[in-house]
Order: structure tokens, then sequence, then C-alpha cells
């Protein structure tokens, strides 16, 4: 005969869930996510502090299932990328989708639709990977992290001046 769970028993199991993904946390992943651990999770990386957040519509928390079916176990990172780079996301979103803006604050519905664009972002900024081959066999990888181009001064000034002389020539 099956055990019937009590309000009480799906109350605690609720805060369980959020308890697994404390504020802040940018690497969790888990394969095992619920609704539940999921919407607070969003709720949690989402807070401001001392500001009410309203619940979740159903209609969000079925938007996370859906981000979670096309991302599996990356969901959360990529919810943390998300949330944590929001101005960057949107305005490579919009200008994917041939948008003129986008949210200014985190909108689940936004982030399902374009959800490849912070996939892609959060891919560029990783470190490459090569792995070593030996035979057929592949060794540890060798990472490769690109340093960024530092301008010199010089270089700078001749872009302003670039920059100023294309100006004038519109105006």
């Amino acid at each position: 005969m099956k055990s019937r769970t009590t309000q009480t028993e799906q109350s605690d199991k609720h805060a369980s869930d959020a308890r697994e993904f404390p504020p802040g946390s940018h690497a969790v992943s888990a394969p095992s996510l619920t609704s539940r651990s999921l919407a607070a999770f969003w709720r949690d990386r989402n807070a401001e502090p001392g500001k009410y957040q309203r619940p979740l519509t159903g209609r969000e928390r079925g938007q996370l299932g859906h981000l979670q079916k096309y991302l599996g176990t990356e969901t959360c990172r990529v919810i943390s990328y998300a949330l944590n780079n929001w101005d960057r996301f949107g305005s490579r979103a919009s200008a994917a989708a041939g948008l003129g803006s986008w949210p200014p604050s985190p909108h689940i519905g936004f982030l399902l639709k374009h959800h490849e664009v912070a996939v892609n972002l959060m891919q560029s900024i990783a470190p490459a990977v090569h792995p070593v081959e030996v035979g057929r066999r592949v060794e540890r990888p060798v990472i490769v992290r690109e340093t960024p181009y530092k301008m010199t001064d010089e270089e700078f000034c001749e872009m302003m001046a670039e920059l100023e002389t294309l100006c004038s020539r519109q105006a």
C-alpha cells in the first residue's frame, strides 16, 4: 500500500531542496532537480535583500522545467551565468533575435527562449581545452588560456582620433 506524504513532510522536503542551492553558489549541477528545487534556486539567486519576492507562477515553474529538459545537469550553471550577466546576456539575445530590447530584470521566459545564447556566452569565456592525443588514447587535456590584448596608450589615442574623424564625417 502506498503511503501518503503529509503536508508537513512535503514542506520539509521543499525546505531541504531549497538548502541544496545556497545563494551565490555558481557551480551547482544536480541530475535529479525537482521543479520545486529549481524554483527555489531561481528565487534564491534572484533575491534582492529587503525586497519582497513573489512566488513563481505555475507557468514560470513549467518554463524552468522546459529549461531543465534542454540543459540537463547544466541548468543551474546556465541560470547562474544568465542572472549574474543579465545585461550582457540580454543584449546578445535581443541582438540575435532582432529585438530592440530585453527585460530589465531577469525573466524565466526570456531565458528559456534564448538559452542557447547564454550557453554560447558561457562557452566563449571558458578556457579552451585541447586534448593531447597519444596513439588512440587521449591523455590529460591541456588547458590553454588566452590572455586579453591590452591596448597601448598610443593605440588608444590613434583609435579615438579615427573615431572622431568618422563621427565628424557623418555630422
